[in-house]
């Protein structure tokens, strides 16, 4: 989609009317369900975004921002003449809502950016990033036995894996710890920087490896990536 004029120049409540009204609607927003009225997850979902782009730190934050605002309240879909939902509200969102969801939007969103030529998706970048979890044997500060023994799964999350950090203190120094948890990877289109794809795995599969059919080999070593991957899994 073209501008006559470039969009930075447009009035901010402009600017986030353009960005909201390409954003899918939320799947399965007619769930019945008992307790307190429903809220638009479509509002509850603008409201988040629009939270990370002001750069707000918490959702107390994001709260007082739409109670004091009613014209942004309005363009992310809540009635002015009511009050805005409460932090429990978003809280619930996050905590609850089913991350396939999140993905089906982010996926018409790639196919949407795909369609007009936005995203080439010619030359592929992929990173990820340790999360560690919340156990004990993380905790440097506690006594744990064999506390970095793969074979000795942690209680307090049986899923976790054993993984590595590789860090450069200074330059051509390497310092590797380890850590239980996850490992999350991302692929991005080199060209705009946005993201593809995202995976959240075990610690212990440092390379996220994806064959020519979509398929995730989940590996160590190497890095198997090709570009057909998109269309299929989009």
């Amino acid at each position: 989609m073209k501008y006559l004029f470039p969009t930075q120049d447009f009035p901010p409540r402009i600017q986030y009317e353009k960005i909201f009204s390409l954003l899918p609607s939320f799947p399965n927003q007619n769930e019945k369900r008992r307790g307190l009225p429903a809220v638009s997850k479509d509002s509850i979902l603008r409201s988040l975004i629009y939270k990370n782009l002001r750069g707000l730190p918490s959702l107390s934050e994001l709260v007082f921002e739409l109670k004091n605002n009613p014209a942004m309240a309005d363009i992310l879909g809540f009635p002015i003449w009511k009050v805005p939902p409460s932090i429990e509200r978003f809280s619930h969102f996050l905590r609850d809502t089913p991350n396939e969801n999140l993905q089906h939007i982010r996926l018409l969103l790639v196919r949407q950016l795909m369609e007009e030529k936005i995203l080439p998706g010619e030359i592929l970048a992929l990173d990820s990033c340790a999360i560690e979890a919340n156990v004990k044997e993380n905790n440097l500060k506690t006594a744990v036995a064999s506390r970095f023994d793969k074979t000795i799964i942690p209680r307090g999350d049986p899923e976790a894996k054993l993984g590595i950090k590789v860090h450069y203190p200074k330059p051509f120094q390497r310092r590797i710890t380890f850590f239980w948890g996850y490992r999350n990877h991302a692929v991005s289109d080199s060209f705009t920087e946005l993201p593809i794809l995202e995976r959240t795995l075990a610690a212990e599969i440092f390379f996220l490896c994806i064959d020519a059919y979509g398929q995730d080999l989940h590996c160590n070593s190497i890095l198997s990536l090709v570009r057909p991957i998109l269309p299929i899994y989009l």
